[in-house]
């Protein structure tokens, strides 16, 4: 299961469908969420299954101390259009896989994982 949280998601966004096209072409499962809370309900909800989560680097500062814990957390990746400005932080949280600025790249991580 993914779960996609980003403050700017908005289904009827050609680009917001764009990116769960890819990540459907990856997992079956895609739940996107537009605040922390609602990916850590998520996360609680499903908390059976193996999760990754996909977040905005605005969120995911917030978030990832919330949720690094969790034992069916598998990985985190911060999506963000600004992969230098975080690279600093996301060294302290060993689920994060990395800062990535195309979603195409995520997909292409998952398939080696």
């Amino acid at each position: 299961m993914v779960i996609w949280v980003d403050e700017n998601i908005n289904m009827i966004n050609e680009n917001c469908q764009n990116i769960i096209k890819h990540l459907r072409d990856v997992v079956n499962q895609v739940h996107p969420c537009t605040t922390a809370e609602q990916c850590i309900q998520q996360l609680v909800d499903y908390e059976e299954s193996i999760s990754f989560v996909i977040s905005s680097s605005t969120i995911g500062q917030h978030l990832v101390p919330d949720i690094h814990g969790m034992a069916t957390l598998n990985t985190i990746f911060i999506f963000s259009g600004n992969e230098p400005q975080h690279q600093a932080w996301v060294q302290n949280w060993q689920k994060i896989e990395g800062v990535y600025t195309f979603i195409e790249h995520i997909c292409k991580s998952w398939k080696w994982q």
